[in-house]
C-alpha cells in the first residue's frame, strides 16, 4: 500500500472535491451540515435553464485542473442546472511548468511535459476553445476570442454564467532585452527555442574557436541568465550539467540571496549545486545596460561596473500584469493581480472567480498565497466545489492551503526536496526520484499519467546505467 505521507503529498488521498461530493449527497438526504461548511453561501443567480455555462480562461494548473475537477461533480447536478464547461487557452498544449527544464535538456519528450489539450480532454464533457481572448464584457457576460489559425481562425463569442480567470502571468522583459532577442522561460515554446539555440551554439563553438579569439571573445561561449528565483536557479543547474565544458553558465540576481522564498534546505543545496556545476553566480547585482552580446552589471558595494559577454541571454526576472483584468476594467493590485476572497470569488463581480498566479489570494487563515503550482492545484479543488455549490445552492468552503513542501531540480538525476509536514529533506538521485514520482502522480489525468509512466519505465535501464556511469566518473576524480 502507498504510504499515507506520499498519498497526501501527491493527492492520492481523497480530495476536498470528492469528500465534499459525498458530504453534499448526505446533506441532501439527512438535512445536516458537514464539518467545515461556511455560514454564508454564495447563491447562483445566472442559471440559463439549459445548464449553467462555466467559462474558464487559461489552461494552466489552475484553469485545467478546475475544469477537470468540476467535470467530476457533474453527476451531482440536475439536468437543468448541469454545468457546461468551456476551457479557453491561447496555446494548444498544457505545460507542466515544473518540468520545463527537462524539455530544454532533452531528458523528457515534448508530449510528456506539454500534452495537447484535445488529448487531455478527450472523453470529458469539457469543450476546448483554442484562441486568444480579445475582449471581455462583464455586463453582458460575454468573452470574445480570436481563434488560432489551426482552429479555423476568425472570432467567436463565448457566453457564460460563471467565469474563472486563470490566465496566469506573462514574462516581463525590458525593451533592451527584447531588442537583443533575449528569451523568457515560461512556455513550452520558450524551452524549445532555447534548446534549438543551444544546438546551434554548440555547432558554432566547435568550429569557430579561432574566430572568437581574434574577435576578442572568450573561447568558450557563455549563457547568461538574469533572475535568481526558482526558474533561474533550476535552469542554471540544468544547463550547466547539459552543456558540460563547452560553454559557461552565468547567473545574475539583484537580491542578496537566491530563491528568497525557498525552504532553507533547498536554498543551501542550490548554492552547493551551482558551485559544483561551475555556474558563475553574482548576487546583489543589477543589470544597468544591455547591448548585443554583452551585459553591463553593477554589484552592490562595487566602485565600478563590469561587462559580461553572452551568446544566449535568458530573462527569468519579473512577470507582467493581467491584461484581461485591465481589458474588463477590473481592479487589480500593484502587481496586476486580481483580489479574491477566501472563497476565490472576485470582489464586486458576481459569478466571477480567479485563482493561481492571476489572483491575489489570502487563505482562510489569512496567509498570502505564493504563485506556484502547488497552490493552484489545491485552489482548483476548492474552486470546483464552490462553483458546484454556487450552481446547486449548496454550501461553499473557504480555501485553506497546506504547504506540503517544495521540490527544486538540480539537473539530471539530482533534485532537492524539502517538506516540514513530513520531516523530509532529500537531495541528489533520491531527491530526483521523489520529485519525478510526485509529479507523475500530479499529471492531469489517469491516461496521461499511465502513458508517461510507461515511457519513463521503458527508459529506466538506460537511466540507471547513465547514473552509475556518472557516479563512477565522479569517484574516479
Amino acid at each position: 500500500a502507498m504510504p499515507l505521507a506520499l498519498r497526501r503529498a501527491t493527492g492520492a488521498v481523497q480530495s476536498p472535491v470528492r469528500a465534499r461530493a459525498r458530504c453534499e449527497a448526505k446533506r441532501g438526504m439527512l438535512g445536516v451540515r458537514c464539518q467545515g461548511d461556511s455560514t454564508t453561501p454564495h447563491k447562483s443567480e445566472s442559471v440559463t435553464g439549459k445548464g449553467t455555462r462555466v467559462c474558464i480562461v487559461g489552461g494552466g494548473f489552475g484553469g485545467l485542473y478546475t475544469a477537470l475537477q468540476l467535470a467530476q461533480l457533474l453527476p451531482l447536478q440536475s439536468e437543468g442546472e448541469r454545468a457546461k464547461i468551456t476551457l479557453v487557452d491561447s496555446g494548444e498544449r498544457f505545460v507542466f511548468l515544473p518540468m520545463l527544464y527537462e524539455l530544454v535538456t532533452g531528458e523528457l519528450k515534448d508530449w510528456e511535459v506539454a500534452p495537447v489539450f484535445t488529448d487531455l480532454l478527450e472523453g470529458t464533457p469539457i469543450e476546448f476553445v483554442h484562441g486568444t481572448t480579445s475582449g471581455l464584457d462583464l455586463s453582458t457576460r460575454c468573452l470574445k476570442v480570436d481563434l488560432a489559425a489551426v482552429a479555423g481562425g476568425g472570432t467567436t463569442e463565448v457566453h457564460y454564467d460563471k467565469l474563472v480567470l486563470a490566465t496566469g502571468v506573462s514574462a516581463l522583459m525590458p525593451p533592451e532585452a527584447e531588442a537583443v532577442d533575449a528569451l523568457p522561460f515560461m512556455r513550452a515554446e520558450d524551452a524549445k527555442e532555447l534548446r534549438a539555440r543551444l544546438g546551434q551554439l554548440r555547432f558554432k563553438a566547435a568550429r569557430r574557436k579561432d574566430e572568437r579569439r581574434l574577435a576578442g571573445k572568450p573561447e568558450r561561449p557563455s549563457i547568461a541568465i538574469v533572475g535568481g528565483g526558482y526558474s533561474g536557479v533550476e535552469l542554471a543547474c540544468s544547463l550547466a550539467e547539459s552543456v558540460g565544458t563547452w560553454a559557461d553558465v552565468k547567473l545574475f540576481h539583484r537580491g542578496e540571496q537566491i530563491m528568497p522564498g525557498a525552504a532553507r534546505f533547498n536554498r543551501i543545496t542550490s548554492y552547493q549545486e551551482l558551485q559544483r556545476r561551475g555556474v558563475k553566480l553574482s548576487t546583489s547585482t543589477s543589470v544597468s545596460e544591455i547591448k548585443e552580446g554583452s551585459l553591463t552589471v553593477t554589484t552592490k558595494g562595487a566602485n565600478s561596473s563590469t561587462v559580461e559577454p553572452f551568446d544566449i541571454l535568458v530573462w527569468t526576472a519579473g512577470t507582467g500584469s493581467n491584461e484581461l483584468a485591465k481589458m474588463a476594467g477590473m481592479a487589480t493590485n500593484s502587481a496586476g493581480k486580481i483580489p479574491v476572497d477566501a472563497f476565490l470569488r472576485v470582489r464586486d463581480h458576481d459569478g466571477v472567480y480567479s485563482l493561481g498566479d492571476t489572483a491575489e489570494c489570502f487563505d482562510a487563515l489569512g496567509d498570502k498565497m505564493a504563485p506556484n503550482a502547488q497552490v493552484a492545484v489545491q485552489q482548483s479543488q476548492t474552486l470546483a466545489w464552490n462553483i458546484h455549490s454556487d450552481i446547486t445552492n449548496g454550501v461553499p468552503v473557504k480555501f485553506r492551503y497546506q504547504n506540503l513542501g517544495e521540490m527544486v531540480t538540480m539537473g539530471r538525476y539530482a533534485a532537492s526536496v524539502s517538506s516540514d509536514v513530513f520531516g523530509l529533506g532529500a537531495s541528489g538521485p533520491v531527491g530526483s526520484a521523489l520529485r519525478r514520482a510526485t509529479y507523475l502522480l500530479r499529471m492531469p489525468n489517469n491516461r496521461h499519467r499511465a502513458q508517461v509512466a510507461a515511457s519513463w519505465i521503458s527508459r529506466l535501464p538506460n537511466d540507471i546505467a547513465d547514473l552509475l556511469s556518472a557516479s563512477a566518473r565522479g569517484n574516479a576524480r
